[in-house]
């Protein structure tokens, strides 16, 4: 549903169908988690503030292979966020997705552009701001700027479908927020 809310906030009238699955379907399963949008800018915070969450959803009980995480924009890299995790949690803990000795018992960590049929129990999004900024450009034209909205919002949207159970979303845009 937030992943759907998002979506038509943005391109309202956008008749393109969401990948969703039927009203009468969602009505069986129970309500999942509102996604956690934390106002963290930077790519080096939101690094930081990852491992401490991850940390402490090992030290919690949760199982590490069950999360994902999505690198969005250009400047954060998903091989630099995986070698800082790897150096946090352990280097078995952590994998990239695109990698051909990925363990199945790891983190997986790729760019949001990569995630389409992944999916895990719980997925970190960062990076988000970069797109969201490049939207704003002056050097833009208008066809250019609803092109760079409607593919950034379905970017976007692919990431927060891939969690099964929770989602935690690292922006200080208020676009997240307000879906």
């Amino acid at each position: 549903e937030y992943a759907a809310r998002f979506y038509h906030s943005r391109l309202p009238e956008d008749d393109e169908p969401l990948n969703l699955p039927s009203p009468e379907w969602l009505e069986t399963i129970p309500a999942g988690i509102t996604p956690v949008v934390k106002p963290i800018s930077g790519g080096e915070d939101q690094i930081q503030n990852l491992i401490s969450e991850l940390l402490a959803f090992r030290d919690g009980g949760g199982v590490l292979s069950d999360v994902m995480v999505l690198i969005a924009g250009l400047n954060l890299k998903a091989k630099h966020v995986a070698e800082r995790l790897s150096t946090q949690l352990g280097a078995s803990f952590v994998g990239e997705f695109k990698r051909g000795d990925f363990p199945e018992t790891a983190i997986g960590v790729t760019h949001l552009m990569a995630a389409t049929g992944l999916e895990r129990p719980v997925v970190f999004l960062l990076g988000i701001d970069e797109l969201f900024a490049k939207e704003k450009s002056a050097a833009l034209d208008e066809e250019e700027r609803k092109d760079l909205i409607r593919d950034h919002t379905r970017q976007v949207y692919v990431g927060l479908t891939r969690a099964m159970e929770r989602v935690v979303v690292y922006s200080s845009s208020p676009v997240l927020s307000e879906s």
